[in-house]
């Protein structure tokens, strides 16, 4: 006889450890990026994720930087990318926009490995929102900071 009970758990332990541990890698290396774009731009610049939907294919996340002091009154914040992270966890899908009502991706992120070069890439090319806003910074010291 079928035990329909322990088949539902097992799916619900695979499908839980997949997205829990994309989850955990995306939590994990946004965490440590940030905290490198905070010392680099003495603390005027970090990132920010955000579960925005909880869809059927998975759980969205938006992607923002947040430009301001430590503890800014209304910090600018500007949002970079949306990044789907699917129910069975990696391959995590950037979110490039929608084009007539078909979503539209950019390359597959496959794993923990290509999450890290995925955020190396936007760290050490010179057309990055990260490079371009701290070079910004840098050439304004006074109007990043509000005096």
């Amino acid at each position: 006889m079928v035990d329909f009970e322990k088949l539902l758990a097992a799916a619900l332990d695979r499908t839980n450890e997949g997205i829990v541990r994309t989850g955990e890698d995306l939590h994990e290396l946004i965490a440590r990026a940030s905290e490198a774009l905070g010392k680099v731009s003495d603390g005027r610049l970090r990132l920010r994720l955000s579960e925005s939907d909880i869809r059927r294919d998975g759980t969205l996340y938006r992607l923002y930087m947040v430009i301001g002091t430590a503890s800014p009154l209304t910090p600018e914040t500007r949002f970079l990318y949306e990044l789907l992270v699917p129910i069975a966890g990696y391959p995590i899908r950037p979110l490039l926009g929608s084009s007539r009502g078909a979503e539209q991706y950019g390359d597959d992120i496959s794993d923990r490995a290509a999450l890290e070069q995925f955020l190396a890439d936007l760290f050490s090319s010179p057309e990055s929102p990260f490079v371009l806003t701290l070079a910004w910074l840098r050439r304004h010291p006074l109007e990043a900071t509000g005096t």
